[in-house]
């Protein structure tokens, strides 16, 4: 049981309405409370929880899709910078692809300190 099964229906609602990008006014509004309220419930463990929650599996939901398609996207960038008319075009293509290189570069190494050091800390 997570703490997010002790929300009220509104309070669900409230989480949703705010990921979905809702003003709290607006979300106060269309569920019927006040902001004070709104604001109250906000500070409850239980909708911060559900917050995290709710917001961790739309960007693993993201992440999946930006996946599925980074191929695809990095062979249109190949195919530009190899055919593409303009030199402005290719020259940005390629680019492209060398910023992203170095990023994925990045990230790989950030991820293999973080796991030696989380070796060495025994988790």
């Amino acid at each position: 049981m997570t703490r997010s099964d002790s929300l009220t229906m509104r309070q669900r609602r409230l989480v949703e309405l705010l990921l979905a990008g809702t003003t709290l006014t607006e979300a106060a509004q269309r569920l019927g409370v006040g902001r004070k309220t709104v604001y109250r419930w906000l500070q409850r463990p239980a909708v911060q929880q559900a917050l995290r929650e709710l917001e961790q599996e739309r960007w693993s939901e993201l992440s999946r899709k930006l996946q599925h398609c980074a191929s695809e996207a990095i062979d249109t960038l190949v195919d530009l910078m190899r055919h593409a008319v303009t030199p402005s075009t290719r020259l940005r293509a390629a680019t492209t692809l060398l910023e992203l290189s170095i990023k994925v570069e990045q990230l790989v190494d950030l991820e293999q300190r973080i796991e030696a050091l989380e070796q060495k800390l025994g988790r």
